[in-house]
């Protein structure tokens, strides 16, 4: 007879999102790289496709696959602002926006998560 926990009963949607998502994460991380390795992909795109900035995104993504909502999309927001100021050329200097941003986006994160 198995006992289920009331915390318990919604762990194996979030572990099978979880597994969908790296999973399709890593093909698309290898035909991309494949591409790049054929010519088929602007040197640009694949530097923009492999920096910190996208890595964050994903590391947002994942958060929402684990619905940690407020975490991952402040993560995945940050991310999108650093790419787009990279892609297009504009400089975000660190100590003056980039560093409150994100002490203002842990904040955001500790104000909605659920936990309390």
């Amino acid at each position: 007879m198995e006992i289920i926990h009331p915390e318990n009963k919604n762990r194996k949607p979030v572990a099978e999102a979880r597994n969908i998502y790296i999973g399709l994460l890593l093909i698309v991380i290898g035909a991309v790289w494949m591409l790049y390795n054929f010519g088929r992909i602007d040197y640009r795109l694949f530097d923009a496709l492999f920096s910190w900035q996208m890595l964050t995104i994903v590391l947002g993504g994942y958060l929402l696959t684990l619905r940690r909502w407020a975490a991952g999309s402040v993560i995945v927001a940050l991310g999108v602002v650093f790419a787009l100021s990279d892609f297009f050329g504009l400089r975000i200097p660190l100590d003056k926006v980039a560093l409150p941003l994100i002490v203002i986006a842990i904040g955001l994160i500790f104000l909605f998560s659920k936990k309390r």
